[in-house]
């Protein structure tokens, strides 16, 4: 349940942070959750920040929720657009 919402958090906070979200902006870089409906989001004392990478060479979305990594596949089927396909959460 925690890796849906932090998924659907961030790939939300991706679109809406880019004007034209491409493959060449997205992937291949390290995306931190650094704000969320308006409040700054920090790391919880001693944790890591929420934070997601798309790779184009695998097509793999890894990151984590700041306690938990999760990794998935990713698809680009268009402009704006990223569908996150099932994946796995430790």
């Amino acid at each position: 349940m925690k890796f849906k919402y932090l998924l659907a958090i961030t790939c939300t906070v991706l679109l809406l942070s880019c004007d034209d979200v491409t493959q060449q902006n997205l992937e291949d870089q390290q995306w931190v959750l650094i704000e969320l409906m308006g409040e700054e989001v920090k790391a919880e004392a001693g944790g890591q920040p929420a934070l997601i990478t798309f790779d184009s060479a695998s097509g793999r979305a890894q990151g984590s929720d700041g306690c938990n990594q999760f990794n998935t596949t990713y698809e680009l089927p268009g402009a704006g657009r990223v569908k996150i396909n099932p994946g796995m959460a430790s």
